[in-house]
């Protein structure tokens, strides 16, 4: 019955109640991208040991959250090793994190997502102030070291856990290697 117990619940594909013995409650758990809360109780009604009729009431909730694993799934394109030649009047380049992950999907349910850089393997903090992450997790690389930087090898490394269940779901691009050649007029000079 419907959460008021004062009419029959909607059948639908993902949840439904048996209508007859043994009453069981199925509820689909393979749905990639989870559904929407169901309300629902079971209004039983049978003869007390004095002989009158008594009628029980239990409501319940029931849901199923996404698929966290494919919450933050890769983007289409990747972009690849970045050898970025000096430059004095574009001082940086931007990678925006939708360039490496397409987008992070359902939050509500999958936790927020943090994203941080790691040295490659993903396991040790990256620090330095050549290539950054920003708030929005679009990744800044300095374009305007005159000695040039890098080699660097990279990860990306985003994570979010399920406040439902506590697991946490991470999605990684590893091996990211960034560069900066150094100005080479400067080499050229007396």
């Amino acid at each position: 019955m419907d959460s008021g117990c004062s009419s029959t619940l909607t059948i639908d594909t993902e949840f439904f109640i048996a209508t007859a013995s043994p009453w069981g409650v199925t509820a689909k758990r393979d749905t990639e991208v989870g559904w929407a809360i169901k309300r629902f109780c079971y209004k039983c009604v049978g003869l007390a040991q004095s002989g009158f009729s008594r009628t029980n009431f239990v409501n319940y909730s029931v849901r199923q959250v996404r698929n966290c694993a494919t919450h933050m799934p890769n983007a289409a394109s990747q972009p690849g090793t970045q050898i970025l030649d000096y430059s004095a009047t574009t001082t940086t380049k931007v990678i925006p994190i939708t360039d490496i992950f397409s987008s992070f999907i359902d939050e509500a349910d999958c936790g927020t997502v943090t994203c941080v850089l790691r040295y490659a393997g993903c396991v040790t903090a990256f620090s330095n102030a050549n290539v950054v992450i920003g708030g929005s997790f679009d990744i800044t690389i300095k374009r305007n070291v005159v000695a040039g930087h890098g080699q660097f090898d990279i990860c990306v490394h985003c994570s979010s856990t399920n406040a439902l269940n506590s697991v946490t779901t991470v999605a990684t691009y590893d091996n990211w290697s960034i560069k900066q050649y150094k100005d080479c007029t400067t080499a050229l000079t007396n």
